[in-house]
């Protein structure tokens, strides 16, 4: 429904000389106002007053949000928000690729995994002719689920073709600063609740060292 009345809206600059909406102004605006109160498609479509109305300032509101992030005050917030939406992009392709490679027994541990827990892969600014990105693992992982990444990565990176196909990752020592997702699916895949567990406490000296031997697969 809404989008037959956002289909009609985009009609009225057709019709009339100005454009449907003028972003720079409020919604309440005198020319937005007769903007809104043109749209006929009521009648046609038997909609509510309401339904209607909603459905207007929901197009206003995208418009304006296009228009105030076009502004040049704006600029450094749209870099920002343009790269904090390909990072998530390369974090979900990295879910779905190790996701391929998973055995039966792993399963149970990445039910629930989200592009949240997998690392952070930035383009590294000297990375010579090759493309490189640098990898940063997120602090709030799980050591066992930092393991398992590991060995998926080492599962898709053992294929020849994977390896021609995709860019070069190069660890991190740095550790993402993101915060951790505010909903967590399965406590096993955070630290931070992990680590709260009284049974997850190592209790002797060889806890401590079977704790260093995930510290060089964590990065991944």
């Amino acid at each position: 429904m809404a989008s037959i009345i956002w289909k009609e809206i985009g009609t009225v600059g057709k019709t009339r000389p100005e454009p449907p909406y003028i972003q720079r102004e409020s919604f309440r605006s005198p020319h937005n106002l007769a903007v809104t109160a043109f749209i006929q498609v009521k009648q046609s479509l038997d909609v509510y007053e309401t339904v209607l109305k909603s459905s207007c300032l929901t197009y206003y509101e995208m418009l304006r949000r296009d228009y105030k992030s076009k502004l040049p005050e704006n600029l450094g917030e749209r870099v920002l928000q343009s790269r904090k939406k390909k990072d998530r992009q390369r974090r979900q392709r990295l879910l779905e690729t190790r996701a391929t490679v998973l055995r039966e027994e792993e399963k149970e541990l990445w039910e629930g995994v989200t592009q949240e827990l997998m690392s952070d892969e930035e383009d590294e600014p000297d990375g010579g002719e090759r493309k490189t990105w640098l990898v940063k693992r997120p602090t709030f992982r799980s050591a066992e689920l930092s393991t398992l990444c590991h060995q998926l990565q080492l599962c898709l990176e053992s294929d020849s073709m994977y390896i021609s196909t995709h860019t070069a990752r190069v660890l991190n020592e740095e550790l993402s600063e993101r915060s951790p997702p505010l909903k967590m699916r399965n406590q096993r895949h955070y630290a931070s609740l992990v680590n709260a567990s009284p049974s997850s406490h190592p209790t002797s000296s060889s806890a401590s060292q079977s704790m260093g031997s995930w510290l060089e697969m964590i990065n991944q």
